[in-house]
């Protein structure tokens, strides 16, 4: 049942009579992560300590592992914005800046959190997903976005708990 409605956004993006709306399909598409996030396995995300012993010299051997539960949904339209307003998590109005929006779903404790990813968030995820190491994932996110920021994706990350392991020496040399 959980997966019922991984093939809604697709109808949705080919239905007759929707072309005025071309971000319901992505706004579908954030519907179907959240509900994969709600039911994605347990996973205690890491918390500040762990990125604060990192080496600086040693992120191009560090790896990080993403919470089981975190999806990346990357739309041509303010598709994070829309859905917040009509979850009830933002305002309604008018978007004044109608432009793509990446977003990220987790659930890194009991409750699915949609986050709107900043300048090359979604390639920096995406990368680190793939396995890359912090700096080649900083790498493909700058090829993605020229004002990528590095440190208020780290934040990011950290902070939403997108984070559950991290792989290599991740630890500072004791002097």
């Amino acid at each position: 049942m959980m997966t019922y409605g991984d093939d809604f956004p697709d109808f949705v993006a080919a239905a007759p009579g929707l072309e005025e709306l071309p971000y319901l399909a992505d706004v579908a598409r954030l519907e179907a992560a959240r509900t994969r996030a709600y039911h994605a396995a347990d996973a205690e995300p890491l918390g500040p300590d762990a990125f604060a012993a990192l080496d600086p010299a040693k992120l191009d051997r560090i790896a990080v592992t993403l919470h089981p539960s975190v999806e990346i949904v990357r739309s041509s339209h303010p598709v994070a914005t829309i859905w917040a307003m009509n979850a009830g998590e933002a305002e309604l109005g008018p978007i004044e800046d109608w432009a793509p929006e990446d977003a990220v779903v987790v659930r890194p404790a009991l409750d699915v959190v949609v986050r709107r990813l900043p300048p090359g968030g979604a390639a920096f995820l995406g990368a680190l997903g793939e396995g890359m190491t912090l700096d080649a994932a900083a790498e493909t996110a700058l090829s993605d976005a020229r004002d990528f920021d590095l440190s208020r994706n780290l934040i990011g990350l950290i902070e939403a708990g997108l984070a559950s392991a991290l792989r290599g020496p991740s630890r500072r040399s004791k002097p």
